[in-house]
C-alpha cells in the first residue's frame, strides 16, 4: 500500500524522479498486484461471491446464484491456503505444512466443485430420464453446462493436486511382483508428470462409464415403471418398520402427504420369526388332486383390506365361479379362509388356466414342529415374477390362523397420486434416497485401473529397450 502513494525510492532511500506517465504506469501495476492477491488470498474472492449471489437473487436469474456460489467455494480454499501461511509464519513448528498448503487449498477447492456439482446434477439428469416429470421451471443452457462441467472440473483439480498419493497404493504394489517391480516407475511416470492431461483423461472416461450406466439404469427403471402394475398392484413405494408406530395416522398427520398419496396400504408376516433357539416355521402344504402333499416355499402373508381392494396384480389362474380377477381379490377380502398365492414352479399340478378346481393349503398356526395346521382354500394364482413370494390371506384368516396377529414387523405399500414423484414423498415419509457411493467408487476405481492398464504395454515395452538404442532415437 505505500507503494501506491509513496514516490519510488532507490538506494538510501532516496525519492527517484519519475514522469507522470511512468508513474501512473507504477500506481496501475501496484493496485493490479493488489486485486490479485486480495482475490488469491480470499477476501476479493469472498466478496465477488456474496455480489453474485444477491445479484442472481435480485434478478431471479439462478445460473448467477450458482456462479456465485461456485466463487464462493473457491474462495474457501484460498482462505484455507492464507490461514496455513499465517499460521506457518506465527508458529516455525508448523514449517513442515508448508509443501502442504497448495495441495489442501486446491483439494478444497476441487472437492467443493465436484460436490455442489452432484447437486446441480437434477437438471442435467432430466435429459435422461425415461419419462421426465416436468419441473417447476425450464433450465438454461448456462446452468446445464454448469451441472456438467463443474463435477469434470472438480475432479480434475483433486485428480492433479493428488496424483502421487493415488499413484503410491500402485507402486507399492508393482513393486511386490517381481515381474512388474522393473515398469513399476516408468508406468507411472507419465500420468504424474503431465498432472492436467491424466486428470482430464480419468474425468472424461468416468463421465463416460457413469452415462453408460445411467441409461442402462434408467432404461431397467422405465421397464419396472412399466410393470409395476403386475408386479406390485400398482403400489409405488414399500416401507418396513419394526416396532414402530403406525405409519399410516403419520400420514395422515402431514397435510403434504395426504395430497400426494393416494393410497396406503399394510401387509405383515403371519408367523414371528424365529428369535434365539425357537424353531423355525413349517412350510405350508400344498394339497391337489392326484398329486401326493407337496410343501411351497411361498411364505403366509396378511394383507388388509386396502390392498385387496386396489391392488392391480393380474391372475394367471383363477377357480371355478369366478370370471375377473376383481371377483378374486373380493373373495378373499369377504371371505373367510379364501387365499391367492404366487405360482410356485417347484410344485407339481399346479393350474396354469382359469377354471380350475379350487385346492386347499394346510398352513402351521405357529413356529415349531408339533404346530397344528389350518386349511385355507386357494382360489387364485398371481404369476412368480410378482414382487412377494407369498400366500395373500386377508386380516379375518389371519385371525383366524394366528391369536393374537403378528404385528412387530409391518411393510407399508404406498400408492402415489399422478402427477407426484415417488422420490419426494419416500424423502418426506421415511428417508432420502443416498447417493449410491459405492458404485460411484467402482467407476472411478474402473476408470483409474484402464487409465493405469493402458500406460501398462507401452511401459513394458519401453523397459526392454537398451539404454543405448534409447539414446539413439532420442
Amino acid at each position: 500500500m505505500r507503494t501506491l502513494f509513496l514516490p519510488l525510492r532507490g538506494r538510501g532511500s532516496v525519492p527517484v524522479g519519475e514522469a507522470p506517465s511512468r508513474r501512473l504506469a507504477h500506481q496501475m501495476g501496484v493496485i493490479r498486484d493488489l486485486l490479485r492477491e486480495l482475490f488469491a488470498r480470499g477476501p476479493l474472492c469472498f466478496l465477488l461471491g456474496e455480489a453474485l449471489v444477491l445479484l442472481g437473487s435480485r434478478l431471479g436469474q439462478v445460473w448467477i446464484n450458482q456462479l456465485g456460489l461456485i466463487i464462493l467455494i473457491a474462495s474457501t480454499g484460498c482462505f484455507t491456503g492464507w490461514g496455513l501461511r499465517w499460521l506457518v509464519a506465527w508458529q516455525p513448528a508448523f514449517e513442515r505444512v508448508r509443501k502442504l498448503i497448495p495441495r489442501l487449498s486446491w483439494s478444497v477447492i476441487g472437492l467443493g466443485w465436484l460436490l455442489y456439482g452432484i447437486r446441480l446434477r437434477d437438471f442435467f439428469l432430466l435429459v435422461f430420464l425415461p419419462t421426465p416429470s416436468p419441473p417447476t421451471r425450464e433450465p438454461s443452457l448456462i446452468e446445464m453446462l454448469l451441472g456438467t462441467l463443474l463435477p469434470i472440473v472438480g475432479i480434475v483439480i483433486v485428480v492433479m493436486m493428488n496424483a502421487d498419493i493415488l499413484a503410491m497404493p500402485l507402486t507399492r504394489l508393482l513393486r511386490r511382483v517381481k515381474s512388474l517391480a522393473p515398469i513399476s516407475r516408468t508406468s507411472l511416470a507419465y500420468p504424474l508428470t503431465f498432472r492436467f492431461r491424466t486428470g482430464v483423461t480419468m474425468a472424461l472416461l468416468s463421465l463416460v462409464v457413469f452415462l453408460i450406466l445411467l441409461l442402462v439404469t434408467n432404461n431397467l427403471g422405465a421397464i419396472q415403471e412399466a410393470q409395476v402394475e403386475q408386479r406390485t398392484g400398482n403400489f409405488h413405494l414399500l416401507f418396513g418398520l419394526v416396532d414402530k408406530p403406525d405409519l399410516v395416522s403419520d400420514i395422515k398427520n402431514q397435510p403434504v402427504l395426504r395430497e400426494e398419496i393416494a393410497e396406503v396400504a399394510v401387509m405383515h408376516p403371519l408367523l414371528p420369526l424365529p428369535e434365539g433357539d425357537q424353531e423355525e416355521a413349517q412350510p405350508a402344504r400344498v394339497m391337489l388332486r392326484g398329486h401326493p402333499v407337496q410343501a411351497t416355499s411361498d411364505a403366509p402373508i396378511v394383507v388388509d383390506n386396502t390392498f385387496l381392494a386396489t391392488n392391480t396384480m393380474p391372475l394367471m389362474a383363477h377357480a371355478r365361479g369366478f370370471t375377473t380377477d376383481r371377483q378374486v381379490w373380493n373373495a378373499v377380502r369377504d371371505h373367510q379362509g379364501y387365499a391367492v398365492m404366487q405360482y410356485d414352479t417347484q410344485l407339481v399340478g399346479l393350474p396354469t388356466s382359469h377354471g380350475f378346481e379350487p385346492f386347499t393349503i394346510n398352513i402351521p398356526r405357529g413356529p415349531g414342529s408339533d404346530a397344528a395346521f389350518q386349511r385355507v382354500t386357494v382360489i387364485g394364482l398371481v404369476s412368480n415374477n410378482t414382487y412377494w413370494r407369498a400366500i395373500y390371506l386377508s386380516d379375518r384368516t389371519g385371525q383366524q390362523i394366528v391369536q393374537p396377529p403378528f404385528l412387530r414387523i409391518k411393510q407399508y405399500l404406498i400408492r402415489v397420486r399422478p402427477g407426484f414423484s415417488a422420490a419426494q414423498i419416500a424423502q418426506l415419509a421415511y428417508q432420502a434416497f443416498p447417493i449410491p457411493v459405492i458404485p460411484v467408487v467402482l467407476i472411478l476405481a474402473g476408470s483409474y485401473l484402464v487409465a493405469f492398464v493402458a500406460t501398462f504395454l507401452p511401459s513394458r515395452q519401453a523397459s526392454r529397450v537398451a539404454p543405448a538404442e534409447a539414446l539413439r532415437y532420442e
